[in-house]
């Protein structure tokens, strides 16, 4: 009996590292970095969310380079973020909803 639990321990033990082990090595494999610059735009189609990087804001409110998200599905303008060196700010379509200074 002893032999039994033994050994049905072991296949166990084997099964469960023989399942996870393919998805501990996906999730780290399947991570990857993305290195966007003044002009660029990235579309994350799972979070509905297109994003682009700019010069300034449109408004000319915030200088120096600026990332602008908002949704991608919406036609027109619709709530978005806007993130600088020096600002965070959620924006509504007619205008700025919260800011806050970035703190190191």
């Amino acid at each position: 009996m002893k032999r039994t639990l033994l050994t049905l321990a072991a296949g166990v033990a084997i099964g469960v590292a023989a399942v996870s082990a393919p998805a501990l090595g996906s999730h780290h494999a399947a991570k990857r970095y993305i290195t966007a610059g003044v002009g660029d735009s990235i579309t994350i189609p799972t979070l509905d969310l297109f994003c682009s990087v700019e010069r300034h804001d449109p408004d000319g409110h915030v200088t120096g380079p600026v990332i602008y998200c908002d949704r991608d599905s919406v036609s027109g303008r619709s709530w978005g973020v806007f993130v600088s060196r020096r600002w965070i700010k959620v924006a509504s379509p007619t205008y700025y909803v919260y800011q806050h200074a970035r703190l190191p």
